[in-house]
């Protein structure tokens, strides 16, 4: 399911800036695809923590650094996933609390990629 929402996450980064911008459906589907594959790899996570016999954690970000602690998951993959979950948090709880010289648009558009790139790579390792 994880890369079945991945690579619909895919398509929706290939399109410009101002698609995103003008666009929003593309704006609205590539939010509500964010949330999804970082929920769907929270609960990947949680499963394989629960497997390994290790303590459920508190908040979102610590799955995956606890994730690191257990040897499942290498550190600098637990951090950039930590961040996956900063970003569906700016999302559910909007952008304005963050930096207002910050443009939501062409942040969540210059992330797309990368976040594609990075989940990808949690759903093979998990």
């Amino acid at each position: 399911m994880l890369a079945d929402v991945v690579s619909e996450l895919e398509l929706v980064a290939g399109h410009s800036l101002r698609e995103f911008r003008e666009g929003v459906y593309v704006r609205r589907a590539a939010e509500r695809l964010v949330q999804l594959a970082v929920d769907l790899s929270l609960e990947v996570a949680l499963r394989a923590l629960h497997v390994a016999g290790k303590r459920v954690p508190g908040g979102c970000p610590e799955i995956f650094r606890d994730l690191a602690k257990a040897g499942l998951l290498a550190e600098p993959m637990a951090e950039k996933m930590a961040g996956a979950v900063d970003l569906r948090q700016r999302i559910l709880l909007g952008w304005g609390g963050f930096d207002p010289g910050l443009d939501p648009d062409s942040e969540m558009h210059l992330r797309l990629p990368f976040l594609v790139v990075l989940l990808r790579e949690f759903g093979r390792r998990m």
